[in-house]
């Protein structure tokens, strides 16, 4: 992964905050993709 979180911050994390960080990623990866 590209970040690492301590355990305790990722329990902390709600599925609103993994779905708005996987979709920033995916912008980012796509971006990169791109020619």
């Amino acid at each position: 992964m590209l970040f690492h979180w301590p355990p305790s911050e990722i329990d902390r994390l709600t599925p609103s905050d993994l779905s708005r960080w996987l979709g920033a990623a995916n912008r980012l990866l796509q971006q990169q993709r791109r020619p």
